[in-house]
């Protein structure tokens, strides 16, 4: 935290986060650099913890920042995508007698699942996650559990990294005999996602995040 190009700044308010203290900045880095204003900003710190938590701070920082109706909108337009492909997940649903198996492992070396609210994603996009549950952190596995899940689809979705990068991290690592006895390997259902923009990130791009899962999981899906 640079404490002096913030106060620099002179900002009104600050949003900031209580989620994940390893990639971000945490409230007591903060109140840190904040001790040294002299007139202190206004401060709205998030934790959200599934969609819901997501959906209520869109609302919170318009609110906030006097840009309530745009966060309305924002949420009705957002509504209308997530019934939209609510429908097409149940059409093409009707074709499978299950629902694929799912893991998304969130961080390569050592192994993570995706947390939070990536479980509830994947269930609206008709999955099963063979890992995580939702409003739960992300968690350590070991890869000889993952092969043990045998999903039917593998997730590579680093935390923060971009699809090129998680392809080419995962490309790197030595994997552990009986990996490509995986069903997800054997069939070529193993991708690596843009985690930074559409999965890690608790915002507005989840939607797309969740729009790209039904793909994967349903090809059918527009």
């Amino acid at each position: 935290m640079d404490a002096e190009a913030l106060q620099a700044l002179a900002p009104d308010l600050i949003v900031t986060q209580d989620l994940c203290h390893v990639c971000a900045a945490s409230p007591d880095d903060l109140a840190s650099a904040l001790a040294k204003f002299d007139s202190r900003p206004e401060v709205l710190c998030l934790n959200p913890q599934d969609f819901g938590d997501v959906w209520r701070d869109i609302l919170w920082v318009g609110e906030e920042t006097g840009r309530g109706w745009q966060a309305e909108k924002l949420l009705q337009d957002i509504g209308k995508r997530l019934g939209a492909v609510q429908q097409e997940i149940a059409a093409a649903a009707q074709e499978k007698r299950e629902h694929p198996r799912v893991a998304f492992l969130e961080w390569l070396q050592p192994v993570y699942v995706g947390g939070h609210w990536v479980p509830e994603m994947i269930a609206f996009a008709g999955g099963h996650d063979v890992f995580g549950t939702a409003r739960t952190p992300s968690f350590r596995v070991t890869m000889d559990e993952v092969i043990a899940a045998a999903p039917d689809v593998v997730l590579i979705a680093p935390c923060g990294y971009t699809a090129a990068q998680a392809s080419e991290e995962f490309r790197g690592m030595k994997l552990p005999e009986g990996w490509h006895d995986i069903p997800a390997v054997r069939n070529g259902q193993v991708y690596a996602l843009e985690a930074n923009s559409y999965f890690s990130r608790p915002g507005p791009r989840l939607v797309t995040g969740l729009e790209i899962l039904a793909k994967v999981l349903y090809p059918k899906v527009k």
